[in-house]
Formats: structure tokens, C-alpha cells, sequence
């Protein structure tokens, strides 16, 4: 009777040992495929509300300088002391009424890209503003002025585009979201929706799959539609 049971209690022993070892299975398969930057459901549309409510600032701040400063579109700085270097427009008023990150113009309050939004280890911890990228289907085919807010951990991009129109993020190649604006529009090979069927068509705004060179995930708001 003894040796039968000892025999039951290894057998439950082996048993528990199977589970957890095909549990410990499951948890590093999530982190392989990128469960390290996973964030809890709650988490990723707060931060998901965050990009979006930042990138509308952006826009209502641009809107002011065109409308209440008659600021015409290649006037327009995002010149702030972080990125002078990047963003410094030549025919932006001396007065910086044409300054979107200035209190004379837009006053809106640039920052850097939070650590809750982006991935480890992210290569650019700032905004891009750009005007190199068209948007198929929601004006003409010249490009238009965009926010860009890179690096985007997965689940916070998915919420987004959820958000937006119900589905993940898919894949979109982009040709160039990286330069910055100085006033001057210059056309970029490939603009956003143009894979037939693409779900970014005739869309504002989206977080997508940049497939070249890693899968980032970046989300783009137009600023100004062209």
C-alpha cells in the first residue's frame, strides 16, 4: 500500500511538473513574440487617448495660426529650443506669431515622446513633423503637413487604430516620415494607403506597420490636408 501510494504522489508530482513547465512554455512564446512590451488592456487605451488627445493640441494649435494669425502653411515652425536644429523655418515671422510652440503663435507645449508610449530601447525621443507624405484619398496628391509619433509599443497602436476604425495595425511602407518640416513640402515615393484596399485610405489619422527596416509601429496625424 505504501509503495502504491508513493507511487500516486510521483505520478501527481510528474503531473504538476508537465503543467508548469507548459505554462513557463506559453510565457516566454509571449515574450518572443513581443510580450515584453505588452501592457495590460486599461493601460493601452489610456495611452492610446494620450497620443491622439496630444496630436489634436497640435492640430487645434496649427488651426490657430492659420485662422486667428493668417499664418500661411509654409510659415509655419515647429521651432522649440529641443529641436531647434530641425525645425527652424527661414520664412516663419520674426514675431513667432507663426510659431506653433510659442505663446505670441499656437501655444501649444511640445514634449518628448513619453517612455509609456514607445518601445525599449527607442531610437528618436522626439516628434517628427513632416510635410513629404500624401494621404491617398483625402485631398489632392500633394503631400501633406503631418505629426508623426514613432516607436509606438504594438498594443498601444492597435488601441489607436481601433479606436479610429475597428481594426489592428497593418503593415503601410512609407518612404520617408523623418524629415523635418522647414516650410517646404518635397513629395515622397510612397504615401500612406496606397496598397489597394489599404485601410488607411481617406484616413486623417492611423498607427500602421512600417515594415522597412523593423515593423515600427507609427502613428501619423495630419496637421493640414493638401
Amino acid at each position: 500500500m505504501d509503495r502504491k501510494a508513493e507511487s500516486g504522489n510521483v505520478l501527481v508530482y510528474i503531473l504538476i511538473a508537465v503543467v508548469l513547465f507548459a505554462a513557463l512554455g506559453f510565457a516566454v512564446s509571449n515574450m518572443m513574440r513581443g510580450g515584453s512590451e505588452g501592457i495590460s488592456r486599461e493601460k493601452a487605451s489610456l495611452y492610446a487617448s494620450e497620443v491622439m488627445a496630444y496630436a489634436k493640441s497640435i492640430e487645434d494649435a496649427v488651426n490657430i495660426l492659420r485662422i486667428s494669425n493668417n499664418c500661411n502653411d509654409t510659415q509655419i515652425s515647429f521651432e522649440t529650443p529641443l529641436l531647434e536644429w530641425m525645425y527652424e523655418n527661414p520664412d516663419a515671422p520674426s514675431d513667432k506669431s507663426c510659431h506653433v510652440f510659442d505663446k505670441d503663435g499656437g501655444g501649444a507645449v511640445y514634449k518628448d515622446k513619453p517612455q509609456d508610449w514607445v518601445i525599449n530601447g527607442a531610437g528618436f525621443t522626439g516628434m517628427w513633423f513632416n510635410g513629404e507624405t500624401a494621404v491617398l484619398d483625402i485631398g489632392t496628391t500633394a503631400p501633406e503637413l503631418i505629426l508623426w509619433i514613432t516607436e509606438l509599443k504594438p498594443d498601444i497602436c492597435d488601441r489607436i487604430n481601433k479606436t479610429l476604425n475597428g481594426a489592428n495595425a497593418t503593415e503601410d511602407e512609407v518612404s520617408d516620415h523623418a524629415g523635418g518640416f522647414e516650410g517646404a513640402y518635397v513629395l515622397a515615393a510612397n504615401g500612406i494607403g496606397n496598397a489597394s484596399g489599404n485601410a488607411y485610405r481617406n484616413n486623417k489619422a492611423g498607427c500602421l506597420i512600417d515594415p522597412s527596416p523593423s515593423g515600427l509601429y507609427n502613428y501619423y496625424h495630419v496637421l493640414i490636408t493638401r
